[in-house]
């Protein structure tokens, strides 16, 4: 965790989620070392595409007790404006806790390259993305911004100011 402080805004706790087991990450991986891999993983803002995602993160016992700050951006706009940027992937990249999916320097594909009828297809699921991502950084995330509000832990939200 990294803390940062602002003037006027206070400090905030920025956080990964969740260590990733680097054993298990080598056990999965098809085409790149660990260090490569995170190196891609790093260079990359992700996205959860649906509530269900963000709700099933905050079920895990390492995060359902603090309050956290939720960005929701509006889709279209951010792949409007970044859609040279962004890449899918169809699993949650970072996870190696139960039954790892292999990955790669072809987890993540752009938009164009995506093969959304395939995954839709493999994993049974309507939507065929676990993450959407934008390289490096989205400098311009308050012109996409559609709601900013905390997640306290008791599930209720308070308006982000």
């Amino acid at each position: 965790m990294t803390s940062v402080r602002h003037g006027v805004h206070g400090s905030a706790l920025i956080r990964d989620n969740g260590p990733l087991n680097e054993k298990k990450l080598a056990a999965c991986l098809t085409d790149m070392t660990v260090p490569e891999f995170l190196r891609l993983i790093n260079s990359k803002v992700f996205f959860w595409p649906t509530q269900k995602r963000l709700d099933t993160l905050f079920a895990a016992s390492t995060y359902r007790d603090r309050p956290h700050l939720i960005l929701v951006v509006d889709t279209a706009s951010l792949v409007s404006a970044h859609a040279e940027h962004i890449t899918l992937s169809p699993i949650n990249s970072g996870a190696t806790v139960r039954d790892a999916p292999k990955r790669g320097s072809d987890t993540f594909k752009p938009i164009a390259d995506y093969d959304f009828e395939y995954w839709r297809t493999k994993r049974s699921r309507p939507l065929a993305v676990a993450e959407i991502c934008v390289d490096h950084s989205v400098p311009d995330i308050t012109s996409h911004l559609f709601e900013a509000y905390i997640r306290n832990p008791d599930g209720s939200r308070t308006l982000a100011r």
